[in-house]
This record gives C-alpha cells, sequence and structure tokens, in this order.
C-alpha cells in the first residue's frame, strides 16, 4: 500500500512539473509573438565605417544631423508639423512612423532625436567615391573597402497596442557613434583641403598631387572639377566630366618628360653641349625652340627646356636604352592604389617606329608625338629624383582600423627602387633648382623657400570652337630645394603655358603647406 501511494504520489509531481513547465514556455512564446507583431520601428541611419586621413582625422561621418523619429500620434506629428512633406503625412496616416531631418535648434520630449552622421564633407570626393541607394560603394575607396565599411542600421522602436496603435517617444537600436571597422589612408587631409581649394580658383580642369618623397606616400591626390557626394545626380549630365579623375588619366605630357630623358644620360654616362640656333633639322622635319641657347649643357637645357638640346641628347642615349629606361621609370606600368584606383600605363611609342624614324625619336625626346602620361606617373618620375634616385610606387592606403581609427591591418608598403645614384640625383635636383631660379619655372619661387622644378606645354593637336590650339601645361617640382620633402605636380587643361599656368599653382601650394601649424 506503501509502495502505491509512494508512485501515485511521484507521478503527481512529475504532472505538476511538465503542467508548469509548459505553462512557462507558452507564456514566454506569448510575449515574443506579442512583441514582434505589437512594435513599429524606423530605419533612422545605415553606417557605414569611417575613412581616416594619415593622422586619424575623418573624411567621412565628420559632422552630424539631427533627425527624429516621429510616431504617428497627435503629439509627435504636431511637434515636427513645419518639417513634414506631404508624404510623410500620408505614411503617418497609415499607421507607421517616419524619419525627419530636422533643425539644430530643435528639442522635443514627444519624438525620439538621434544624431546620426553625414556620410560625406565633400573632401577628396574621386579618392572617397560615393555609395548607392543600396549603401553599397560604386567606385573609389568605398567600392574597394565595400566589405570593411558596410556597418550597421540605426533603428527607432515603438511599442504598440492590441490595436495597432502606437505609443511613446520611441527608443533607440543601434549606436550612432559606433561606424564597426574604418580604412586609415595616406592622405593629409589639411594638405588634400589646401589642393582642393586651390583647384576650385585656379583650375577649369586639371590635376593637383603632392607626394612624400621619403616613403612615396600620397598627401594630396586632387582632380578638378569635383562632383558632389551627397547628390551625384547633379553631377551626371556635366559636360565638364567631373567624375573623371583626371590625376590618374594620361594626357600629352611635353618638356616634363625631359626630365627623364636627362636622368636617362645621366644613367648611361652620356654628356652633351650644344649650340642651339633656334632649330634642327632632322631628316626631312625641322624642329623649332622658343629662342637661341648659345653653350648648352644639361643644367642650361632644363632651366630653359631647349628642345633642339633635347632631341640631340634623345639621338646620343638612343632608341632602345631611352625607352627602357623610361620603363625602368615606371611609364611602361599601371600604378595601382587600390581596386578602382589605378593610373594607366603611359602610352610609349614603338621601338620600331622610334629606331627606324629619327623624327619619332626627336618628338619623343622632347615629351611629344604619341606619348601620353598620367600626372601621377609624373609625380612618380619627380619624386625618384628628389628622393636621390630612390624611386616609391606611391600608396594611397596605410590599412584597415578599428572604428577610432587606430591600425588593426596594415598594407603593404612599396619598397624603394634605386634607378640612380645619388651623385646623378643631386645633378638633376640642381638643374630644376636652376629651372625655378633663373629659367622657365621663375614663377613658382616661393616667397620665403626654396624649390625645384620643370615646366611644360604639350601640344595635343585638338583645338576648341575659336580655332585657338589646346594645350596641357604642367609643372613638376619639389621643396624645400635641400632635402625635399614633397614632390607636387600640376596639370592644367588648356592652360597659357606650363610656366605661366602651372608653375604659380604649385608655388601658391608650397607656401601654403609650408605655412601649416601642427
Amino acid at each position: 500500500m506503501k509502495r502505491l501511494i509512494l508512485v501515485f504520489l511521484s507521478l503527481n509531481l512529475c504532472f505538476l512539473a511538465v503542467s508548469a513547465r509548459i505553462i512557462y514556455i507558452n507564456k514566454d512564446f506569448s510575449a515574443r509573438v506579442f512583441g514582434s507583431f505589437n512594435s513599429k520601428s524606423v530605419e533612422m541611419a545605415n553606417l557605414r565605417g569611417t575613412i581616416f586621413d594619415c593622422n586619424k582625422k575623418r573624411l567621412t561621418n565628420e559632422f552630424y544631423q539631427k533627425q527624429v523619429a516621429v510616431a504617428p500620434n497627435a503629439k509627435a506629428v504636431n511637434a515636427v508639423s513645419k518639417y513634414l512633406s506631404e508624404n510623410d503625412r500620408k505614411t503617418l496616416a497609415n499607421g507607421f512612423p517616419i524619419r525627419v531631418k530636422v533643425g539644430e535648434n530643435f528639442s522635443s520630449k514627444s519624438v525620439c532625436t538621434v544624431l546620426t552622421p553625414k556620410r560625406y564633407s565633400n573632401v577628396a570626393a574621386h579618392i572617397i567615391g560615393y555609395c548607392n541607394a543600396e549603401n553599397n560603394g560604386v567606385c573609389g575607396i568605398e567600392k574597394a573597402y565595400n566589405s570593411v565599411l558596410k556597418g550597421h542600421k540605426i533603428k527607432v522602436k515603438f511599442t504598440c497596442s492590441a490595436k495597432g496603435e502606437v505609443s511613446g517617444a520611441g527608443e533607440v537600436q543601434g549606436s550612432p557613434e559606433y561606424f564597426g571597422r574604418g580604412v586609415m589612408l595616406t592622405i593629409d587631409k589639411k594638405i588634400q583641403k589646401i589642393c582642393e581649394k586651390i583647384a576650385k580658383k585656379r583650375l577649369n580642369a586639371g590635376a593637383i598631387i603632392v607626394i612624400e618623397n621619403k616613403n612615396g606616400k600620397l598627401r594630396a591626390l586632387t582632380s578638378a572639377p569635383s562632383f558632389e557626394q551627397n547628390d551625384v545626380e547633379k553631377s551626371l549630365d556635366s559636360p565638364a566630366s567631373p567624375f573623371l579623375n583626371r590625376a590618374i588619366d594620361n594626357y600629352n605630357c611635353g618638356s616634363i618628360f625631359k626630365l627623364c630623358v636627362a636622368a636617362a644620360s645621366l644613367y648611361y654616362n652620356i654628356s652633351l653641349k650644344y649650340n642651339c640656333n633656334g632649330k634642327i633639322k632632322i631628316g626631312n622635319n625641322t624642329f623649332k625652340c622658343l629662342k637661341k641657347h648659345k653653350n648648352t649643357d644639361l643644367e642650361r637645357a632644363i632651366a630653359s627646356s631647349c628642345n633642339c638640346y633635347f632631341i640631340k641628347l634623345g639621338l646620343a642615349v638612343g632608341a632602345k636604352r631611352l625607352l627602357n629606361f623610361a620603363k625602368l621609370c615606371g611609364f611602361g606600368c599601371d600604378i595601382k592604389l587600390c581596386d578602382g584606383i589605378v593610373a594607366s600605363s603611359a602610352f610609349l611609342p614603338k621601338i620600331n617606329d622610334l629606331s627606324n624614324s629619327p623624327a619619332s625619336l626627336a618628338l619623343f625626346s622632347f615629351g611629344q608625338g604619341s606619348l601620353l602620361v598620367s600626372p601621377l606617373q609624373i609625380a612618380s618620375l619627380v619624386q625618384m629624383i628628389a628622393n636621390n634616385g630612390k624611386k616609391i610606387t606611391p600608396s594611397l592606403v596605410e590599412g584597415v582600423t578599428d572604428y577610432k581609427g587606430s591600425l588593426i591591418q596594415s598594407t603593404k608598403q612599396n619598397a624603394p627602387t634605386y634607378i640612380l645614384d645619388e651623385k646623378s640625383a643631386k645633378i638633376m635636383q640642381k638643374c630644376m633648382i636652376s629651372c625655378v631660379k633663373c629659367g622657365t619655372g621663375t614663377r613658382a619661387r616661393l616667397k620665403n623657400g626654396t624649390a625645384g622644378g620643370k615646366t611644360a606645354t604639350a601640344e595635343t593637336g585638338i583645338f576648341d570652337k575659336s580655332g585657338k590650339a589646346v594645350k596641357q601645361t604642367w609643372f613638376g617640382g619639389f621643396f624645400p630645394a635641400k632635402n625635399p620633402k614633397y614632390s607636387v605636380v600640376v596639370l592644367a587643361e588648356n592652360g597659357d603655358s606650363g610656366g605661366k599656368t602651372a608653375a604659380p599653382i604649385f608655388k601658391e601650394i608650397a607656401e601654403q603647406i609650408n605655412s601649416i601649424k601642427n
């Protein structure tokens, strides 16, 4: 009998335990189902990781905008009435909460206010790129590092009654201060903004590049005109082609290529003195200089940009050696800064064309003919000369960061390639310093500093509507003259001349960089 009682009690206890568990599960499930059907959310932002400059300064997510989540009830609607569009009012009337941008001074307890970052500050647009409607990168760093930069959504959740009526001001889900991983560039925001401001003022179309000589890191990469990242549709039909990144596009380069020819002559131990009479005949072709240049050596030829001298020098170096040295300097290769930002390989003439045509070799020797190069490739050439013969392929990305901007994964930086010995590089620097002191580049002279450089005015064979020949004008240089820290290349499309148009821009950039206070 006692045994039956114990069995009966045990069965009852088991039954009670199972019943309690079923009640608990059912209650928890009901609560979750009720919660899912009795809440409404509105998305406030779809955040992406921050793109930083080399000093951890924000290039994106720099500024914040005030937004509010508005519930479909009278108090909330009245609080933001002046900010509502007709579509906003229709959405609210249908019982759904909305997101609305409000003024900086707006304040109300009837709505949930959230400060969310504005993605773009319109700095370094051609480098950073922009995103599509799905918040995925379309071009630039945004596309190249899309998987790194994809962040998280900020929402405001509202509780609903059993009838679906929204109550309360809402609860923020997610942190507007947390952006996930980011990307650090080599760009210096201060220098980039200097170049962009000057480009906007002085260039209708063109490019400005600043590169740090000792490490090849790009401190500014500017293309003009630029575009509005927050409203790309504005620029889609512009005849000025604002989406074209002119810093990495190929152009006729003219006399700035004489730096490559001069360096080749030093590399192959060829020296030349020449009396320029203002013209030289090669086969059936006559090539001219702007003036006569008597008893001209390499320094004077660079300073005065003597075409005839460089034709003779190019012929002395020879087609094969000259073309090989140009490729050694990087003119035969793409410069890849990241996926999607690539300076196309220079368009070099074929060896057979140069070998079989002295006139083609003559044109190549002073940067004309079929030769096309990008401003970035010219910047790399000037960097090599300023860095005592050590070429470092330009770099743009330092690596991946945490959300505060500290590097967690560094990009492998480019190692130097020794092109010229130090003695030859110093000779080249001296020639370029003379160009600024007393040659075609005097408009690049700094008020409180020294510099070296080279001008160029390239014929394109194109004429504008008025019949005027279109010229690409250049200045490439370094500063200070002793132990140069930076190299700068300026391209001004359809300028007057390299000396008149591009050299003063170089001067303005160098002086403003020198005035930066840390």
